[in-house]
């Protein structure tokens, strides 16, 4: 397994919820976090959070659905810290509830500019830093509903189906670069964003019976595939929820 002691990690949507977690739990484990969010107030505390026997945090503005900015922000990566060996791309967002005939051109519109485009524009400006240093990984925040039916959520779990398609094929055209890319699939997790999960520690009932998690919950599983080999798993969905995808 990997140390991470020494290497540098991008956090998109690093300001909250499950992002905000990843960060602080990666730099826990010994990785440099660059902390990314839309705007630099929203990540608050985050580097006080960290004490000397982490690996620190830095935080940068990044808007994913702008890909010069994204570019922008990867370019003061490379001349910061010369190198980038992780990118967690977890920036998303959650529409309201609406069914497909009742859902706005709009919702759908922005909905895939954060969670497809975005992560698109930020695998793009990533690459380049992953291969100049050899190899790394590319880990993306999935989701369930992008692999299942989700009545309501058409907008949502069509753009997660599609990073889920993506994952995919970034992991077979950068192989040869040594550059592991997954999927990890949270499940549900109590945050602002989806409000709908519930209270962490409990479950849901009946046939959807789901385990309710915190955002720090999360971060064990985020942590094992950060330290798997350049040449380990890629193109896989490890999933958090409770019950089969």
């Amino acid at each position: 397994m990997t140390d991470l002691v020494g290497q540098v990690a991008f956090v998109s949507g690093a300001s909250r919820g499950i992002g905000r977690a990843l960060a602080v739990g990666l730099a826990t484990a010994g990785a440099h976090v660059v902390a990314a969010a839309r705007t630099t107030n929203e990540l608050g505390t985050l580097a006080g959070e960290l004490d000397d026997s982490t690996g620190g945090a830095s935080t940068i503005e990044v808007d994913v659905t702008k890909p010069t900015m994204v570019s922008a922000a990867f370019d003061t990566i490379a001349q910061t810290h010369g190198r980038l060996d992780l990118a967690v791309l977890n920036a998303g967002v959650f529409p309201d509830p609406a069914a497909v005939a009742d859902s706005s051109e709009a919702d759908w519109a922005e909905t895939f500019a954060v969670n497809l485009f975005g992560v698109v524009s930020c695998a793009q400006s990533a690459i380049p830093l992953l291969r100049q240093g050899g190899g790394g990984k590319i880990i993306v925040v999935g989701s369930g509903t992008g692999h299942q039916a989700n009545p309501g959520l058409g907008a949502y779990a069509a753009s997660k189906a599609a990073v889920a398609s993506l994952v995919q094929t970034l992991a077979v055209e950068l192989r040869d670069d040594h550059i592991a890319v997954n999927e990890l699939i949270p499940g549900p997790v109590a945050t602002n964003l989806n409000p709908r999960a519930g209270q962490a520690g409990t479950s849901l009932g009946g046939a959807q019976t789901e385990w309710i998690k915190r955002p720090e919950d999360v971060v064990d599983l985020a942590v094992l595939l950060a330290r798997f080999p350049n040449h380990g798993p890629t193109g896989q969905t490890f999933s958090l929820m409770a019950r089969p995808l």
